[in-house]
């Protein structure tokens, strides 16, 4: 991926850039929130922190391991031991082919389940039949809340009663959750 598009041309002059950090460890994945029939899916564990520190260490065009990841795939290829211990990877070698996972049929009942996850704005739409996006310009406030407490240590109940609070207060506004981020500066939720 790293050699197909670093530096990758996307328009006269400009170009594409990547980095890339792994980690390796367990990861929950965990649904939180509820409030006004609507879920956040939130990933918590070792390796996005690992990925978040590992990225401080990583230029344009790199591919930088956490420690835990790099001794999954150490037989595979050489690298360099960065001070932080992290590695950056330079070579990769007698990689198996990617297995093809079967396709998972989904039972009637997943379309349900799935409209918990889309914002309440664009359910009405839809119920209404509007599937056609309708073009509109609206003032917005752009919120980054930064959440530092919360981290896979966290108890489920603590994460699911921050979610509650900050959806209640969203949604008194017309707001919606656009995503949570967890990078090198921890749980970041963006809102508009």
């Amino acid at each position: 991926m790293q050699d197909t598009l670093h530096d990758y041309e996307i328009a006269r002059g400009e170009k594409l850039s990547l980095r890339v950090t792994i980690g390796a460890g367990a990861v929950a994945a965990i649904y939180v929130g509820g409030q006004l029939e609507r879920w956040e899916f939130m990933l918590a564990g070792s390796p996005l922190t690992q990925v978040g520190h590992s990225q401080k260490n990583t230029r344009p065009g790199e591919v930088v391991l956490s420690p835990e990841a790099w001794w999954w795939i150490r037989q595979h290829g050489t690298g360099v031991t960065l001070p932080t211990s992290d590695v950056r990877l330079l070579t990769v070698s007698n990689v198996p082919p990617p297995q093809i996972a079967d396709a998972i049929p989904l039972p009637p009942e997943a379309e349900a389940a799935l409209w918990a996850y889309v914002p309440g704005a664009i359910r009405a739409r839809l119920k209404a039949g509007q599937a056609g996006w309708l073009a509109e310009l609206r003032r917005i406030t752009v919120l980054f809340i930064n959440l530092p407490d919360v981290d896979f240590t966290i108890p489920l109940s603590q994460a699911q009663a921050t979610m509650q609070a900050l959806q209640t207060v969203l949604y008194r506004y017309e707001g919606s959750i656009n995503k949570i981020n967890v990078d090198d500066k921890g749980v970041t939720l963006v809102a508009a």
